[in-house]
């Protein structure tokens, strides 16, 4: 299962020696931790690894500013370490490597799993210890995709640093806390900075899980880009007595400038839906507290139709897939809330506030797009249907032969064992949710859809409903016209002949007396 654990016991006692004569070297030691062993090292993914290290290349050197890069490229036996070196192509990367198999104590291959918390481990212990690049400040970027807590279909991952190679291998939050929790042991402090450099991490479920591990965390609510490390380290080798706080504080600043600015030499393009944030950890236990209370207020108004709408105007994030991720942002939730005159609640009204108020305490900075207005930094989880909670939130497992309830679902989180967040969810997702609401609710399943184990169903619309639906191929080519009632309607998987459609990516447009919405059902006959 994991490959090299047995490195990390060596590491820890060679840390005794390297503590005891520490004597820092540089002001900041800048690690990146580049899980890159996926769509991203590929031309179909922006050939984004190569990019990013192009850009840190672009930073002068500096004896006060150590750049160290772990990247497992996509493929085999092409792991690399690299002390990033100056220099002006912006194409290849010229930064001599180093082997990892040589300097890992030792390694027995250049194929390291990115998706084992080890790895993260043995490469921050080795980039901070004596006889390598230790400094007064260390800032590590974990570089990948990434969902927060979010499953990944088909094999419902969570979390971070997805390493397609290594049986699909991949960081838990429980995970990543283990390994942070290592390297704040071996350093004998907080990591300074724990940098996320990957989608929808900027969540209260992540930053809870690791708040005893670092001060500060940087990372988006939103799909992302990836960092202008280009504009970021140009910024800390000139301004190394920066203190974590504030450099913190500027990766926000020079984040969004990148992606809303083209004055400045690291701009890449605009962004409107663009969300950047730093999270001071130390305030995530008070804030955990009043999301605690705020949800027994919400538990305890039995108003649920107010919920359903609130949870259609309020800001979200993953674009079409919130519907599945579920991310919203916290304070905006907490605003509407407040100001919903159907939630006319004094115990409801002091929770919504101090959520607001914990939350501006714990966001030291926060910058958004014209798409995101209402962000203020922190999202939290809250699907958006009952259907997302039971078989994504919390679902079974599909390595399992008949499958068995997930070790990883929703309610196992620190987040969720120290609040009684997920108790509100339960709660909500157990009344009848399909009263007066939008079509936003509306969902296709199974999907991915095999005609020959039955009918597909499109359900989730409101009670009463008079439903027309259209199926078209991917041409706009009208396949089936159905005609039904209720809160669901089914196809069987046919034609207007008669005949089961072939495999192939399908589109339906669904209309009711009220409202319209349409989805994506792909077809794989077996």
């Amino acid at each position: 299962m994991k490959k090299i654990l047995f490195l990390y016991g060596q590491v820890m006692c060679l840390s005794i020696f390297f503590n005891a004569n520490l004597t820092a070297a540089a002001k900041w030691t800048f690690i990146v931790y580049i899980a890159g062993d996926n769509s991203l090292d590929t031309s179909l993914g922006g050939d984004q690894l190569r990019r990013d290290i192009n850009k840190m290349e672009t930073a002068d050197n500096s004896t006060d500013v150590n750049i160290i890069v772990l990247a497992d490229k996509n493929g085999d036996e092409n792991t690399y370490i690299y002390k990033i070196q100056h220099d002006t192509d912006t194409y290849t990367i010229n930064t001599p490597t180093k082997s990892v198999s040589e300097e890992l104590l030792p390694s027995t291959t250049n194929e390291l799993n990115t998706g084992d918390p080890s790895t993260l481990v043995v490469f921050s212990t080795w980039t901070m210890a004596i006889a390598n690049y230790p400094a007064e400040n260390y800032c590590l970027v974990v570089w990948n995709h990434g969902g927060g807590w979010w499953p990944k279909s088909p094999k419902l991952k969570k979390g971070i640093a997805w390493d397609d190679t290594s049986d699909n291998d991949y960081l838990t939050m429980a995970e990543l806390e283990t390994a942070l929790s290592q390297i704040k042991t071996y350093l004998g402090k907080n990591i300074d900075i724990v940098g996320l450099d990957a989608c929808l991490m900027s969540q209260i479920e992540v930053a809870y899980q690791i708040k005893d591990c670092a001060d500060y965390i940087v990372a988006s609510e939103e799909n992302e880009q990836g960092w202008p490390y280009d504009g970021i380290l140009t910024e800390l080798i000139s301004n190394p007595n920066y203190d974590p706080k504030t450099l913190s504080q500027k990766i926000v600043e020079i984040w969004d400038k990148a992606y809303s600015d083209d004055t400045v030499s690291y701009f890449s393009t605009i962004l409107e839906n663009r969300t950047a944030s730093a999270i001071d950890l130390s305030q995530i236990g008070n804030l955990a507290t009043a999301i605690n209370n705020f949800a027994d207020e919400l538990k305890a108004t039995k108003k649920t139709v107010p919920l359903y709408l609130i949870r259609d105007t309020v800001d979200y994030f993953g674009s079409s897939g919130n519907d599945i991720y579920g991310g919203v942002d916290l304070y905006d939730l907490a605003y509407i809330v407040e100001q919903n005159p159907d939630l006319d609640s004094a115990g409801l009204r002091n929770a919504s506030n101090s959520v607001m108020n914990s939350v501006n305490t714990c966001v030291i900075a926060n910058r958004v797009g014209n798409q995101h207005k209402n962000s203020h930094g922190l999202s939290i989880n809250f699907p958006k249907t009952k259907d997302a909670w039971e078989n994504w939130n919390n679902p079974p497992d599909p390595d399992t032969d008949p499958p068995s309830v997930s070790t990883t679902p929703y309610v196992n989180l620190s987040f969720c064992q120290a609040t009684n967040w997920d108790e509100f969810l339960a709660d909500y997702y157990s009344k009848v949710l399909y009263g007066p609401q939008s079509l936003n609710y509306v969902v296709s399943a199974p999907n991915p859809y095999n005609p020959s184990t039955g009918n597909l169903t499109i359900k989730n619309f409101p009670d009463n409903s008079v439903i027309e639906l259209k199926i078209y191929n991917l041409e706009g080519m009208s396949v089936r016209k159905l005609t039904g009632s209720g809160t669901f309607i089914e196809w069987d998987g046919k034609n207007e002949n008669g005949s089961t459609v072939a495999s192939g990516i399908y589109f339906y447009v669904a209309k009711t007396q009220n409202d319209s919405t349409k989805g994506k059902i792909t077809v794989l006959k077996k």
